[in-house]
């Protein structure tokens, strides 16, 4: 009998998304380490770090409102392809930015615009490929893929600088890129169901960015996994602002290191995470999962607060590093295939577009609080209080019926 993951890998199409994502991924954590570690080497500040990583996500706040309405109105594969060669250009500009560092936050603001309109161009093309039963083995591949370029990414940056220079990681990622662009470029050619002309009005293209506001705000089956994914990716998020100076200020590593002891472990478990949902996510159903990965979260950041800094032990921290990365993954991808099952075909655009605004909001003043709080009274201190927040909101979605009803559907007793 064939398991999910086999029927999706022999889906050419998913795999042509597939490889895109892979090399685009790779190349956005590549570089953020890359800038990240010149960053806090220049400046030894936590809150340039927040500032670099807001900047990154300033896009979503302001495109997000309508970069999803023009997704759905538009060909997704000219999107993708488009995009991948723009950030292949968009990346060399770092060439000529020597020593400076005020420079990086211009030439990563152009790179996330990009991005903006890749990301639900993307997520909107998966579903439209894969079939529904199909879905959680195709998160999970991935996510697993998410976060392992993740782990390649950050793992890679230091060892490339080291034995390259500091002006490789720009051209490998700029190739990186070319190859995402090549992968799409093969995707047979779609068309939107209403396409976009010349006489699309703009009060009709405000009409439909409305209209997929109001979808969402009247849909638990679509607001509920998206609070649940945002919440997941503002955890991450932090947890990359304090990775600096929780590195060499409470373990007393070389940040360049931080890569292969601290965010390689992460990558393992998110890829173990990974497997272990598509493999239970039938027998167990969404919502355990997701309770679980919320409890787990905890567990993992409060050790990793209140455990690792008393035992000095750099390879206890890997370890619940690594089952951090496999929590977030047990909630996102649940949530993300709820997401998919529940949003119709012509507003996916919209509703994914919505989810990557919904987190760049979310995510941008705690990453502010987070770095300037840490910057006060250090990285232990606010990890404790992610996790008792983390604590409190798993306790409370436990007793909230709303959100219970999310997870069952006609046909679906999960």
């Amino acid at each position: 009998m064939k398991t999910s993951f086999v029927e999706v890998l022999k889906n050419r199409h998913f795999l042509k998304v597939w490889t895109s994502q892979f090399f685009s991924q790779l190349t956005a954590n590549m570089l953020n380490f890359v800038l990240i570690v010149k960053i806090y080497e220049a400046t030894q500040s936590t809150v340039a770090i927040g500032l670099f990583l807001a900047i990154y996500a300033a896009p979503s706040v302001f495109l997000g409102l309508f970069s999803g309405a023009f997704i759905d109105l538009t060909s997704k594969r000219k999107v993708l392809l488009l995009t991948n060669i723009s950030q292949a250009l968009i990346v060399l500009l770092y060439l000529g930015i020597g020593d400076k560092i005020w420079p990086i936050y211009t030439i990563v603001l152009l790179y996330s615009i990009c991005d903006e309109f890749f990301a639900p161009a993307e997520a909107s093309t998966i579903p439209a490929i894969v079939k529904r039963e199909n879905l959680p083995a195709a998160n999970s591949l991935f996510l697993f893929t998410l976060h392992g370029a993740f782990l390649a990414g950050y793992s890679i940056a230091g060892p490339v600088i080291k034995f390259f220079g500091a002006t490789f990681p720009f051209l490998l990622a700029s190739l990186f890129n070319l190859i995402a662009a090549t992968a799409v470029f093969f995707l047979p050619k779609d068309k939107p169901k209403k396409g976009l002309t010349i006489e699309t009005s703009f009060e009709d293209f405000v009409a439909d960015i409305k209209e997929g506001y109001i979808f969402i705000k009247n849909e638990p089956k679509v607001l509920i996994p998206i609070i649940l994914y945002v919440t997941s990716q503002v955890i991450i998020a932090s947890a990359v602002v304090l990775l600096p100076s929780f590195a060499s200020d409470v373990l007393l590593m070389d940040i360049k290191d931080a890569g292969l002891l601290l965010v390689l472990p992460a990558g393992v478990g998110a890829l173990l995470g990974a497997f272990i949902v598509e493999r239970t996510i039938k027998r167990l159903g969404k919502r355990l999962i997701i309770t679980s990965g919320i409890f787990i979260a905890f567990l993992g950041i409060i050790s990793l607060a209140l455990i690792a800094p008393r035992t000095g032990m750099i390879l206890f921290a890997s370890f619940l590093m690594a089952i951090l990365g496999s929590s977030m993954v047990l909630v996102s991808v649940p949530a993300q295939t709820l997401l998919q099952e529940n949003t119709p075909f012509d507003v996916r655009g919209r509703v994914f577009g919505a989810l990557g605004a919904f987190v760049a909001i979310s995510a941008a003043l705690p990453l502010f609080i987070v770095a300037g709080l840490a910057d006060l009274f250090g990285p232990v201190a606010i990890l404790t209080l992610i996790a008792l927040i983390l604590l409190a909101g798993g306790l409370i979605s436990l007793k909230k019926d709303y959100v219970l009803r999310v997870y069952h559907r006609p046909g679906n007793t999960h």
